[in-house]
């Protein structure tokens, strides 16, 4: 799996640690643990998540591991 940025899920949750944690129901503190990058378990979490809203993180992630690359 493609690396997920933090930043990139951010925006989904409000621009908020807290949801994106109450989402996933763990703590915020483990959410700040990540640093930049969303550990592999979680992003299929998050991408499940995101998709039962109908959203799709495929191109924000492919557009960060890009930026990453340059």
């Amino acid at each position: 799996m493609i690396g997920m940025q933090t930043s990139s899920v951010l925006p989904h949750f409000n621009n908020s640690v807290r949801e994106l944690a109450d989402a996933l129901s763990i703590s915020v503190q483990a959410v700040y643990a990540w640093g930049g990058r969303v550990p592999p378990l979680r992003q299929y979490e998050i991408r499940d998540l995101l998709a039962k809203r109908g959203v799709s993180l495929e191109e924000a992630s492919d557009q960060e591991v890009t930026r990453d690359a340059a």
